[in-house]
């Protein structure tokens, strides 16, 4: 009767115990880049409206006023309001690729806030909140210029800590890379006006595996940038896993030489490309002292490229192969 007793014991309790002890498992989700196809149709400031929400978020609560470049207010929502910080942006062109576009300031310890915009009188306004363990998250009205606001009330999203790694096309890690996070679609304000598109965090690996951010909980586009990879555009959704492997392509290089008729370099020539089927793929750079341009991060396919005082034209690119565009002035 003993022996039966212990023998039921280890079928029923123990792994019931198993189950409760065992360390839980962090989910990996890999992603693996592909070449895009099918032309972007685009986002930006008149890009396709928001996807109807459910809940709808509560409407965005402020006073406006008028003639001031002060916006004041009380944060809510935020664990704690330890590190916490209401930055002011100036959308001035594309803003997100500049840090002198943003002007940060902390939360104070009751969770109310006053920050006056310092720079860009003529610039309309927007309102971002970050923290620790808070996501980036924009108050959902561009102010325009000499316009502020007192009373705001700022609602976080709740957030989650993910990690993010890369890898290459035969699975070395990757330890140089960025990531940039944009919402999913286009934004607009309670009256369905569109927004000005925002960044939502960036996150660099700095010469490491791995790396963290915290993220909404909902879906949310990355723009992933390492050298001699393709630039990969991707949604993610990050309830679904703890951790996100990208696999990347190489990317497509390409060279541009530009000479005058006598076959001297000529620095300084501007060049823009695109390729269409690529979200977030407009970029640009000027040729250096020795008349030559190169970069090696753009995704494969066809492009776009318009080079400073010649016509534009279609090339395509391969990925980890050079395409050379030489030009003569």
């Amino acid at each position: 009767m003993k022996l039966l007793a212990v023998l039921l014991f280890s079928l029923l309790v123990l792994p019931v115990f198993a189950e409760n002890e065992s360390p839980s498992k962090d989910v990996t989700q890999v992603i693996q880049a592909s070449t895009p196809t099918a032309e972007w149709n685009g986002w930006g400031y008149s890009g396709p409206p928001t996807a109807e929400l459910s809940p709808k978020p509560e409407p965005e609560t402020f006073t406006m006023v008028v003639n001031s470049q002060t916006f004041s207010g009380r944060v809510e929502g935020v664990p704690s309001t330890k590190g916490l910080e209401v930055g002011i942006v100036s959308l001035v062109g594309v803003h997100f690729v500049d840090p002198k576009y943003y002007q940060w300031s902390p939360v104070n310890e009751d969770g109310t806030f006053s920050v006056t915009s310092n720079a860009y009188p003529k610039a309309s306004k927007a309102l971002v909140l970050r923290g620790p363990e808070t996501p980036w998250t924009f108050f959902r009205y561009d102010f325009p210029p000499g316009q502020g606001a007192a009373d705001l009330i700022f609602r976080a999203k709740p957030g989650k800590k993910i990690r993010l790694s890369l890898r290459s096309e035969d699975q070395t890690e990757v330890t140089k890379g960025y990531f940039q996070f944009f919402p999913e679609t286009s934004q607009v304000n309670d009256a369905g006006v569109p927004l000005r598109r925002q960044r939502i965090g960036l996150a660099d690996l700095r010469d490491k595996a791995s790396t963290e951010i915290w993220l909404p909980l909902e879906p949310v586009a990355v723009l992933v940038i390492s050298k001699g990879h393709a630039n990969f555009y991707h949604v993610l959704d990050p309830r679904e896993a703890d951790h996100f492997q990208f696999n990347l392509q190489k990317g497509g290089i390409l060279k541009v030489v530009v000479r005058d008729a006598d076959g001297n370099p000529v620095q300084g020539v501007q060049a823009n490309w695109m390729n269409p089927a690529s979200p977030l793929s407009l970029e640009n750079g000027r040729t250096n002292a020795e008349g030559v341009l190169i970069r090696d991060t753009l995704p494969p396919g066809k492009v776009h490229l318009s080079v400073e005082g010649f016509p534009s034209r279609e090339i395509f690119m391969e990925s980890g192969r050079e395409t050379l565009v030489e030009l003569k002035k």
